[in-house]
């Protein structure tokens, strides 16, 4: 009995059919709690993200290369394992860790804080790049799924705007509370406990 074939979306399924990103917020959540986050161990989400992401790439052939890097662009159509929709998605989250992790240091050095947002930038590009692989067809997954990857991708702008220009919070406060709004047609049956 080989499991492969029941777990991941192989040639043998059509790509119409197949749904492959389940899920976004909890995989993100249980990362989190068990990887440092629940001290407020920023660092070290940072490195095990970063981990992460090399199993991910090796373990589809997808690396960049040591010596000549080449920086290899993700397509829609090229997407065939769920592990290529996690890449833009970890990445964003070892961005933001870093991000976190700056505005700690930066209470101390003011240097640190355009650092600091250029990681939160970094971090809003690979989220808003996850959410046009996903797309809104339903193709890549499920309906819940593209939900949460609009309001995580919301989420980060709505942080970024916030950091940037401190003196329009009421607007960036409106944008994170927008960004909520999708998912509380998912949080009606699971309670309000699932929106955080």
């Amino acid at each position: 009995i080989t499991l492969s074939a029941d777990l991941s979306c192989t040639a043998a399924y059509p790509q119409s059919t197949w749904r492959t990103l389940r899920a976004a917020l909890p995989f993100i959540t249980e990362a989190q709690r068990q990887h440092g986050l629940r001290h407020e161990d920023y660092e070290r989400y940072r490195r095990y993200c970063a981990q992460r992401l090399q199993r991910i790439r090796k373990g589809l052939k997808f690396t960049t290369g040591r010596k000549s890097h080449t920086n290899k662009v993700l397509v829609r159509e090229n997407v065939k394992d769920v592990r290529y929709l996690h890449i833009p998605l970890v990445m964003a989250e070892r961005a933001w860790a870093y991000f976190m992790q700056l505005k700690e240091e930066s209470k101390t050095q003011d240097r640190k804080k355009f650092h600091m947002i250029s990681r939160l930038r970094k971090a809003t590009k690979h989220a808003e790049e996850l959410k046009e692989l996903v797309g809104s067809d339903g193709i890549l997954c499920d309906e819940r799924t593209e939900l949460e990857v609009t309001a995580y991708s919301a989420w980060l702008r709505a942080t970024l705007s916030l950091e940037v220009a401190p003196k329009h919070e009421t607007q960036a406060a409106q944008l994170k509370e927008w960004c909520v709004h999708p998912l509380l047609p998912l949080a009606r049956g699971r309670g309000a406990s699932y929106l955080l």
